[in-house]
């Protein structure tokens, strides 16, 4: 039984924070009619689940009004760097307005005023007339608000997370009590505002300041007490620090008119012209939610995604007669109920039942795992062995794990939804089934808190039927969403094929020499401590080399080296600054190779023995297809590809993996210089093309080129310049980067770059042009039609368009390497099993792929590979392929046939 009331209950909303929220969150939608709805949608999906959830007695939302605030008569810089409103957001304020009024929920906006001070001043009145307040935003300033009567919902990620916070809890997030954020605000600066703050004082000093005393005022009073460097900075900046606070400080006594009678929810919106809104805004999902026309029994539109009914089968009667039926069904969705044990591998996870289900009807099968699954299932393991049409699920790979550890056969076309959301959305990192669900459908559910294990037969059971409604909504509409997005193709013939590939390289693992890693840390131990005992002799004394604050203290207090760089803590210590810091003084040299092997031991050396999975004795990493934007594999738990391979110590790391018994060597293939190949063909340039035809260097080649010289003169140095700008052209390097990188002056390198395209025009206007058609589309493609979308491509912020336009460049060629080596991938797991090699593939890394073969039959593997790979699609320019054969992943030597 929910707790009885004893106060009325006040909320107000935020509506430019909830805006932006929802705008930022979700992937870019439109109407039919070309009409931007993200944010609109977004916002109404989050005032839905409030209404729900928290069952205001009163509710009001405030907005910004246009133009300046008494703020900018303070301060004239105030919010002078906030970027503009993006164009595609704008129209969405008054669209989201207006749903606002027809759900009957008043608006406050007032001239000279932010929505922040209409809130604190509602906030205030209403804690006078006993109110309980709750104010829903994502901007920290109105933390400042809470107080006994006074709860904040902070927005957090997405727009279903919300942090509820009483001043406790504020004071555990931020250090400070509420009413110490404009204190904060006012020494730490807020450079979203552009609220000056005092400089050389950052967050983690200002929170150690006010836990001394409460306010500016007392701390600018005692601030001779503080060290000389913050002594020196209150001095100095004392009225900048005022002027902040000021800044910083909510309003809260706005003359607002205001009757909090009239903000009273009624529950009863105009369902006519919400329903009219929702038809002309294209809002399918939130149409479906809303009821029939109201009755007099009927008092409120806000009711739950409702749960969705799915009969439990229990008896051999029961799922035989739903085999039937579901094996006359030409398309079926499939969901496994499963949950990981800790310290176990995926596929010996907990499986706690299976959901099988055709457009409208949905069946879910309790499942023991202390029992044979295949015995449980009875028919239902038929239907899964002999479907051969289409099954929909969420996350494929797992699923075929799970089950063919447990002996269950899988038929059929897969359709993985997880997958086809992460193409239609690839800028987001969250591929939940219940996120897409909210996502793509307007349907959401909340998963169940506690483990799969320790749920009711009741509970389960619900959630399955859940996650099958979710299933079934989304295998309707994301077809049609790859569909609009011509990604279809990409999607059946390149990534679904790769679901199991992958699957099938996870089982494979690769073992590791745990006895050389355990040698390997105990010499490293020891140059670790070595290294600790130089930098103390360099240092004058023992301190923490982990602690950022005390490595701080030392560099630049103690040795008086140069600060080089600031954070909102104080002088940084990054990797960048230690680097240049070691022009000055031995020290700074001797931290970046400590904090090298430092990492590299905890990362690899002590972490990886960990990871061997006690069964097989070797280590499965974790192939994920659904997480960079390009399109590109990654890997997790361990992950392989980040361990260093032009180092000795991270060479030393791979020679830890070693192929899986006697008689069995690596052959690695490498495509080569596959990016720029890509680029030539992109850009259709005839020198670069001529080039990779020739197969000429092409270092050298462009050195050759820009110096204008002969192939024979170029020396090493000027090839290893023009290596850095080939690579670098891919990424849009600018001449201040080149410059970082080779040594040139930004001067020079700019003149290189010019000389670059003007030896390489082609490579110029397809930049040109690639920039130019993500302007107008607002996204990018690659070779075989994947999609990355390109939000700040438009923006009037220099920073945000130039990120935005560098990987209009590159993600299209990055991203067709990344198809490419994935076909070959495929076309490799068909050719090894179509001519039994006793030959796995093991690991992708970029541009690699690492496959454990008997020595006897290497030479057979490697023209298998080699012409595979080469020949897996046709370009301008041929691909080609390195191989390498070697008894660890360390110790290759080229192979040639």
């Amino acid at each position: 039984m929910a707790e009885a009331r004893t106060k009325k209950r006040l909320m107000l909303i935020d509506g430019h924070s909830l805006i932006h929220r929802a705008y930022y969150a979700l992937p870019p939608l439109t109407t039919s009619q070309g009409v931007p709805t993200n944010a609109v949608y977004g916002f109404t999906r989050m005032l839905w689940r409030l209404l729900e959830e928290h069952k205001p007695d009163a509710i009001a939302v405030a907005f910004d009004h246009h133009g300046p605030t008494f703020r900018h008569e303070a301060f004239e810089d105030y919010k002078a760097q906030r970027k503009p409103m993006p164009d595609d957001l704008k129209p969405q304020i008054e669209l989201t307005k207006e749903v606002v009024t027809n759900f009957g929920i008043p608006i406050f906006e007032l001239s000279g005023y932010e929505a922040d001070d209409l809130i604190g001043t509602m906030a205030k009145r209403a804690s006078a007339e006993d109110f309980e307040v709750f104010v829903v935003t994502g901007d920290r300033d109105c933390l400042q608000l809470v107080n006994e009567q006074v709860t904040a919902l902070l927005t957090r990620r997405g727009i279903t997370d919300l942090e509820t916070l009483d001043p406790e809890g504020v004071k555990e997030k931020t250090g400070v009590y509420p009413k110490q954020i404009p204190d904060l605000k006012g020494l730490m600066g807020d450079p979203s505002d552009n609220i000056p703050g005092v400089r050389g004082i950052g967050e983690k000093t200002a929170v150690t300041l006010l836990q001394q005393y409460p306010c500016i005022e007392e701390i600018l009073e005692h601030r001779e007490e503080f060290s000389p460097r913050v002594a020196k900075a209150l001095a100095e900046q004392g009225d900048l620090a005022r002027l902040s606070k000021e800044l910083a400080t909510i309003d809260t006594d706005v003359p607002l008119d205001l009757d909090l009678q009239a903000c009273c929810w009624q529950g009863e919106p105009d369902y006519e012209r919400l329903r009219t809104l929702f038809t002309r805004l294209e809002f399918k999902g939130l149409l479906e939610q809303l009821p029939p026309l109201p009755t007099a029994s009927q008092t409120s539109l806000f009711v739950a995604t409702p749960t969705p009914t799915i009969q439990v089968l229990t008896s051999p009667a029961e799922k035989a007669q739903a085999a039937v039926d579901l094996l006359k069904a030409e398309e079926l969705c499939l969901d496994l109920l499963w949950q990981p044990w800790p310290q176990r591998a995926l596929w010996d996870s907990y499986v706690a039942g299976i959901s099988l289900g055709t457009d409208n009807t949905a069946y879910f099968c309790p499942l023991d795992t202390n029992q044979a699954l295949e015995a449980q299932l009875g028919p239902l393991g038929e239907v899964l062995a002999r479907h051969q049409g289409v099954k929909y699920c969420h996350d494929l790979k797992s699923i075929l794990l799970i089950t063919h550890e447990q002996g269950i056969g899988l038929a059929g076309d897969f359709w993985d939804l997880m997958v086809a959301g992460y193409l239609c959305n690839p800028g987001t990192n969250d591929y939940d089934l219940f996120q897409l669900g909210d996502r793509f459908c307007g349907q959401y559910h909340v998963p169940p808190q506690a483990p799969l294990w320790e749920l009711s037969s009741e509970a389960l059971a619900t959630y399955a039927g859940e996650r099958m409604a979710t299933i079934q909504a989304l295998a309707q509409c994301l077809p049609k969403e790859l569909d609009r997005l011509e990604m279809t193709g990409l999607f059946q013939e390149i990534e679904m094929p790769l679901v199991e590939v992958l699957g099938k390289m996870e089982r494979a693992g690769i073992r590791l020499d745990v006895d050389f890693l355990g040698e390997l840390s105990r010499q490293m131990e020891g140059q670790l401590a070595q290294l600790t005992e130089e930098i103390y002799a360099l240092s004058g004394g023992p301190f923490n080399l982990n602690s950022p604050k005390q490595l701080a203290e030392v560099l630049f207090e103690r040795l008086g080296l140069p600060v080089l760089k600031k954070t909102k803590t104080g002088p940084s210590t990054s990797h960048e600054v230690l680097v240049e810091l070691a022009q000055h003084h031995k020290i700074a040299e001797l931290l970046v190779e400590y904090r090298k092997l430092a990492k590299l031991k905890s990362t690899y050396i002590d972490a990886l023995p960990q990871l061997v999975d006690p069964k097989t004795q070797r280590v499965h990493t974790s192939f994920n297809q659904v997480v960079t934007a390009t399109g590109r594999l990654s890997s997790a738990n361990p992950n392989l590809q980040n361990i260093p391979v032009r180092t000795p110590e991270g060479r030393e790391i791979r020679r830890a993996f070693v192929p899986q018994g006697p008689g069995r060597v690596f052959l690695t293939a490498d495509y080569s210089q596959i990016e720029l190949r890509v680029l030539a063909h992109m850009s259709q340039d005839e020198t670069l093309i001529h080039a990779f035809q020739e197969d000429q260097d092409i270092h050298r080649r462009t050195a050759a080129e820009i110096w204008e010289v002969p192939l024979e003169a170029v020396t090493s140095v000027m090839r290893e310049q023009a290596k850095a700008i080939n690579f670098g052209i891919v990424y849009g390097i600018s001449s201040f980067g080149l410059a970082q990188n080779t040594g040139l002056s930004r001067k020079e390198a700019g003149e290189f770059i010019e000389r670059y395209f003007a030896k390489y025009p082609g490579v110029k206007q397809y930049m040109d042009r690639t920039i130019e058609g993500a302007r107008e589309r607002g996204f990018v493609r690659t070779l075989f039609g994947r999609i990355r979308f390109l939000e700040g491509i438009k923006s009037r912020n220099y920073t945000t368009r130039s990120f935005a336009e560098r990987m209009a460049m590159n993600t299209p060629i990055q991203g067709s390497a990344a198809d490419i080596i994935k076909l070959a991938m495929i076309e490799l797991s068909r050719a090894l099993e179509s001519v039994s090699l006793p030959a796995e593939m093991l690991l992708q890394v970029h541009d690699e792929l690492v496959f454990d073969v008997e020595a006897e039959a290497v030479g057979e593997l490697a023209r298998l590979v080699k012409r595979i790979m080469e020949n897996v699609v046709s370009l301008a320019v041929p691909l080609k392929v390195e191989l390498q054969v070697g008894t660890s992943w360390a110790d290759t030597e080229p192979f040639a046939i």
